[in-house]
Formats: structure tokens, C-alpha cells, sequence
């Protein structure tokens, strides 16, 4: 039989593509793409053919999306790559595994606007695991020229791990994005310091979405304090919208059962 409309038509020669495509791709790369933790070390055999560099590629890249995995370290240190930017992948990975090294080559990539930002970010994203002086500066550098919303999900994500206080205000900024509120507002409540706290009370009594209120609340509920109290008490009995009122009770309950427990193990 035939397909008699063009559009369909396209959409099934491009499933078939995808069929094709997927059957010549690897298995360690298709087990990483489904997020399997324990593809790392067959991703590793990968970058190491001497062929398909494209693979060998998505592979270094897919790397560095998995949780870093010590076993690798002893293979990636010894690879030797004819690929700059394989390498530069594989410069990432073996330092975000603590081979320091590395880290002139990853502080060149940081600097380097050119290079591809997805790599920029995982380099920064290493430097903040080893608590580099340069991370909060690069990734705030990232944040302004992020190519797109998930990108930029990402960045803030890695800023709020890493809790350098010296990004507060840049994701105070990004309270007013309905794309970005949620990781902005959490990524606040793990920074904690007083501009993040001042942040998310603002966010918590005057923002207009109901959700952001919410998850201002959630944040809050983990920092403590007397000012804070004081805004949660006044979200959980004045605000308007139940499921904010609901999450800054909850907020309450466990700062005082954190008061509790911290009074019991003092005596």
C-alpha cells in the first residue's frame, strides 16, 4: 500500500531513519542516552576505537551527563587521542574524577567562548565539584548567554549545588521567567545566604503565581530564622491560594520539629 499524505509520509521515513540509526549505535551509548548509571565503563571502550568519531564523541559527551564513576579514571588517563575535541571531553571527565592535571585544560575551555557551551557547562560544572575558585564566575557567565531554556535549567541547577552566594542575585533576576522559576527559587533556598533569603520572601509574600509561592515556602523551610517565621506564619494564615498556605504550614512544622530536635540534643 501507499501513504497517500506527504506529511505522514515524512513523519514515518523519519521514525524509519531513527529505527536505522539506533540499530548502528552501540549499546553502551544506547543504554547512556536511557540514563543506565552503569554504561560508563563500556563508554569508555567507546571513546577509545579508533573509529566512528562521531560515536566516540557522543560517548565522551554522554560521560559526563552519567554520575561520575571512579573506575574509569585508570582507562581515560591513558587514552591517547588524534581528536582535539574528544580530548577536550575526556579533559573534563578525567578531572571532575580528581585528576588535577587536567585542570589547566579545563579552565582553558571555560575561557574560551568558542568552544561548544554544553561542554563550557560540564567543565564548570567539575571545577564546582572540587570547589574552584573560578566555578560561580563561569557559570554565571554561562547563565547570560545560555543558547536555550534547558541549557539554562542546567546552569542554575549547578549554581545552586555549588551555593556560592555570590550568584543570588542573577537568579533573583530569573524569578520573573515562568520557564526558569522553579530551579531558581530552589537553587536560592541551597544557596541560604541573606540576599537568597531576602529573595525568596519576597517570592513567597508578593510573587503572583500561586506555585512559585509554594516552592518559595518548600525553599524557605530548610534556612530557619525569626524573620522567616514570621513571613511563613504570615503566607500560611493570609495568603490567598490554599496549596500556598498548605506548603508554608508545613514550612512551620518542620523548622519547630527542627527546633525541637536540636534542643534535645543539646541537654
Amino acid at each position: 500500500s501507499t501513504v497517500d499524505d506527504p506529511d505522514l509520509g515524512c513523519q514515518l521515513l523519519g521514525g524509519l531513519r531513527s529505527v536505522l540509526a539506533a540499530a548502528q549505535c552501540p549499546g553502551p551509548i544506547l543504554r547512556a542516552r536511557l540514563g543506565d548509571v552503569d554504561a560508563a565503563d563500556s563508554l569508555v571502550d567507546v571513546v577509545a576505537q579508533p573509529s566512528a568519531p562521531a560515536q566516540r564523541r557522543e560517548a565522551a559527551r554522554l560521560l559526563l551527563q552519567l554520575p561520575a564513576r571512579p573506575s574509569t579514571i585508570s582507562s581515560l588517563t591513558r587514552l591517547q587521542l588524534d581528536d582535539p575535541m574528544l580530548a577536550d571531553w575526556v579533559s573534563v571527565a578525567v578531572f571532575r574524577l580528581g585528576h588535577r592535571p587536567a585542570r589547566q585544560q579545563v579552565e582553558r575551555i571555560l575561557a574560551d567562548a568558542n568552544r561548544e557551551f554544553e561542554l563550557r557547562l560540564r567543565a564548570a560544572e567539575a571545577l564546582a565539584g572540587w570547589q574552584g575558585s573560578g566555578a560561580a564566575p563561569a557559570l554565571l557567565g554561562l547563565l547570560q548567554g545560555c543558547p536555550d531554556r534547558d541549557s539554562c535549567r542546567q546552569v542554575i541547577v549547578a549554581l545552586g549545588r555549588l551555593g556560592d552566594r555570590s550568584a543570588a542575585a542573577a537568579l533573583a533576576a530569573r524569578l520573573n521567567d515562568p520557564g526558569l522559576l522553579r530551579e531558581s527559587i530552589r537553587a536560592l533556598g541551597q544557596i541560604a545566604g541573606p540576599a537568597a533569603v531576602a529573595s525568596l520572601i519576597a517570592c513567597l509574600l508578593h510573587h503572583e503565581h500561586p506555585l512559585a509561592r509554594v516552592e518559595a515556602a518548600r525553599a524557605l523551610r530548610s534556612i530557619g530564622g525569626p524573620r522567616l517565621k514570621y513571613s511563613l506564619s504570615h503566607a500560611a494564615l493570609g495568603d490567598p491560594a490554599p496549596m500556598v498556605r498548605q506548603a508554608a504550614f508545613m514550612a512551620l512544622l518542620r523548622l519547630a520539629r527542627a527546633e525541637v530536635g536540636s534542643s534535645a540534643r543539646q541537654r
